[in-house]
């Protein structure tokens, strides 16, 4: 008697292809969605880096991208002067004029707090300046974040939707 072999490896490969896929659109809007809730900038670019956070999916490729074009996103993700998560930053004070408005051609650098307030302080009452005093800001790692605190609970959706695919 004759042994019949059917390969079912095609209808197996698209299947896994098409839960592959639809996990991909899955957790990249989760990793972004994350993001978007722990942003800590708290000024208007930070509303505009939280609005601009998005995922694009390339299905051939099998890869997700989560990020923002944001200038910014930088700042948050690896904070900024004195405090920049590589050590890289601008040491030191310097005075941050909010608002868009052209800052110091100079550049300028203080050594202490209290000399970076005072020309602060002189921009805000002499020239109406919304200017602050800063050494920088912590990195947030906004993004690594988003991506490290659901991993598992990701890695787990897709094993449940190939046990499910799989199952049909």
């Amino acid at each position: 008697m004759p042994v019949k072999f059917n390969d079912y490896s095609m209808n197996v490969k698209a299947e896994l292809n098409d839960i592959t896929k639809q996990w991909l659109h899955e957790a990249s809007f989760e990793v972004q969605a994350h993001a978007q809730r722990n942003c800590k900038m708290d000024d208007e670019e930070g509303r505009r880096l939280r609005q601009s956070y998005k995922n694009v999916v390339d299905e051939d490729k099998g890869e997700a991208i989560v990020g923002s074009p944001r200038e910014s996103v930088y700042w948050e993700e690896f904070g900024t002067g004195s405090h920049a998560a590589h050590g890289d930053g601008r040491k030191g004070w310097w005075v941050y004029i909010k608002n868009g408005e052209t800052r110091s051609k100079t550049g300028a650098k203080y050594s202490t707090r209290e000399e970076a307030e005072e020309a602060a302080e002189f921009l805000r009452e002499v020239k109406k300046l919304d200017a602050y005093a800063t050494n920088g800001r912590d990195p947030n790692y906004t993004l690594e974040n988003a991506f490290k605190k659901n991993r598992a609970k990701l890695e787990n959706r897709l094993e449940q939707m190939l046990k499910e695919g799989m199952n049909e």
